[in-house]
């Protein structure tokens, strides 16, 4: 395992226990979590119909600048140091965005309630 590798499992860990908050940013399907000084973004990109839709993760650091990422796409965003991630990596980099997104939007507490207010209609 590389250090991405271990961040990316960090984050699926403390995400899934709750220990970790995700935001939303100005960017549409983009989620920032702050850990120390060190932000994480991950993101799902919709390419259109013929792409499928793949997913970043980009490590920020206390100035600002991505400093690595991880992307499940073909290509690399230019400018920034990272890797294209293999087949396993794609699987969590895609369970960390959908954690973020459920954990951010409280998606469980809205079906529960859901469920709980057609029953009692």
């Amino acid at each position: 395992m590389n250090a991405i590798d271990d961040v990316l499992d960090a984050l699926l860990e403390r995400t899934a226990a709750g220990r970790l908050t995700w935001n939303p940013t100005a960017t549409v399907d983009e989620f920032v979590a702050t850990v120390g000084e060190v932000s994480v973004s991950v993101r799902e990109i919709s390419q259109g119909a013929l792409f499928p839709t793949r997913h970043r993760m980009e490590i920020i650091n206390s100035e600002g600048w991505a400093i690595d990422s991880l992307d499940s796409g073909e290509f690399p965003r230019e400018g920034v140091s990272g890797a294209l991630a293999n087949a396993e990596q794609t699987s969590r980099l895609s369970r960390l965005y959908e954690s973020a997104r459920r954990s951010k939007f409280d998606v469980q507490s809205t079906l529960d309630q859901l469920v709980r207010d057609l029953r009692n209609t």
